[in-house]
């Protein structure tokens, strides 16, 4: 019987796997992208998807209030970048460049290692996300 951990376990599993495609170098986000025929808004898109159970792990208590505060900063910081205003944002070269994105990374990562410390489950590496598709939701 799935008492709705299985549930919460599936959602922390997809959070850490889109945090870890927003901490992923700027080249290796835009070489999946590519791949998948994707537009860089796709990670964001991504995040956002990931987080919209985000309350089932925080009921069974595996992601605690610091951490869904956290995850809910990164989803405001990259809606603040979306829209056609922002357009420019979305190009490689920001990707590579914009401060905005190495925040999002840099934020993506710490998260990261947050969850990891409260639940055990560990981000893909970088190769398992170069050898398989961009996988979404």
């Amino acid at each position: 019987m799935n008492d709705g951990r299985e549930d919460a376990v599936a959602t922390v599993r997809n959070i850490v796997r889109a945090l870890a495609r927003l901490a992923l170098p700027a080249e290796v986000q835009i070489e999946l992208l590519e791949k998948a025929h994707l537009p860089s808004d796709e990670l964001a898109l991504d995040f956002e998807w990931s987080i919209s159970t985000l309350w089932q792990a925080r009921e069974i208590g595996l992601i605690d209030q610091r951490i869904e505060e956290e995850l809910m900063g990164i989803d405001r910081r990259l809606g603040s970048i979306g829209g056609p205003e922002h357009a420019e944002l979305w190009e490689d070269a920001a990707l590579r460049a914009h401060p905005v994105w190495e925040n999002v990374r840099t934020r993506a990562r710490e998260v990261l290692g947050k969850i990891h410390s409260a639940t055990g489950i560990s981000p893909p590496s970088e190769d398992v996300f170069r050898a398989g598709e961009f996988d979404l939701h």
